[in-house]
């Protein structure tokens, strides 16, 4: 882990930079502190469960947590143009209305109620169910894809698969094969829609 790596404690001046020109990359150490040192959390801050390291990551263990689905729902609002989907917005709705996945978002059986949250009215909420509304009208398969958040899938390899692929085509592989796909993204993120499909076929609605 990075903090152990490069002893880190409280108070030090380290080197950021941009890794491919998006992600802030720790580099190194570049004057020291005498404070304590850094230590890992052991649970998470936003639900209390355990974490776990993957890679160079910390990870949360409950896949329930409004730390995991609210951000993805929020890519997925960007990844199809809505406007008004911030943070806030996404986490009201997930904690309200129990929004965790894309096919939840675009329905609208829960927009009535939405105008009576804290911080909205009847018409905001309006505006907001307008831009599902349009949304569904004028995406393509491949905004659809990658607002699945599928680890790996972002919106250009979206793009390169469903050129080869429908949507429909790939619910229907899920019920047959995926083993096809290996030859166009490779296997490793071939068995991340694998993974994705088995583990919670209803995203995919």
């Amino acid at each position: 882990m990075l903090i152990k790596e490069l002893k880190l404690k409280k108070n030090q001046a380290v080197l950021i930079e941009k890794a491919g020109d998006v992600i802030p990359k720790l580099i190194k150490v570049v004057e020291d502190s005498n404070d304590q040192d850094l230590i890992a959390p052991s649970v998470c801050p936003c639900c209390g469960a355990a974490v776990e390291v993957s890679g160079v990551d910390l990870r949360c263990t409950n896949n329930e947590c409004s730390g995991k689905i609210v951000p993805r729902l929020v890519y997925a609002a960007k990844i199809l143009n809505l406007d008004g989907y911030g943070p806030e917005t996404m986490k009201l709705l997930y904690e309200h209305f129990g929004i965790k996945y894309l096919y939840q978002l675009i329905e609208t059986n829960y927009w009535y109620e939405v105008g009576h949250l804290p911080g909205f009215t009847d018409y905001s909420a309006e505006l907001l169910a307008t831009q599902i509304k349009l949304a569904i009208g004028s995406v393509t398969e491949a905004q659809v894809l990658g607002a699945l958040c599928i680890p790996g899938i972002g919106l250009e390899l979206s793009k390169k698969i469903t050129d080869e692929w429908s949507y429909e085509d790939l619910f229907i592989m899920n019920k047959v094969s995926l083993d096809s796909l290996d030859t166009t993204i490779g296997p490793t993120r071939s068995k991340w829609i694998k993974n994705a499909y088995n583990t919670s076929e209803q995203v995919f609605r």
